[in-house]
């Protein structure tokens, strides 16, 4: 479950933002979250609640992900039978 943090990740709990969903990380707009689940990559915008899938791996399962501080770039960690970071820009 992902709920709102107004205030650089310190969650209020007041507003359910999406009911799947791991490893939340705020982009700097403090609206759009990019998180996992089911294996993939995904972007919502708490404003609206649509999300949208970013990424899924064709094997394996993206297991962690951090985000630049321009936002442009999100690394993450791919999972097939080893762990391998990779890079990929925001548009």
């Amino acid at each position: 479950m992902l709920h709102r943090a107004p205030h650089r990740g310190r969650p209020t709990g007041d507003e359910e933002i999406s009911r799947a969903g791991a490893r939340p990380r705020w982009l700097g707009d403090s609206r759009r979250v990019i998180y996992t689940h089911d294996r993939a990559l995904h972007l919502i915008d708490a404003q609206t609640k649509r999300s949208r899938e970013l990424f899924r791996p064709p094997a394996g399962a993206v297991t962690d992900l951090a985000v630049s501080r321009d936002d442009r770039s999100i690394y993450f960690i791919l999972y097939r039978d080893e762990g391998s970071i990779w890079v990929a820009t925001l548009r």
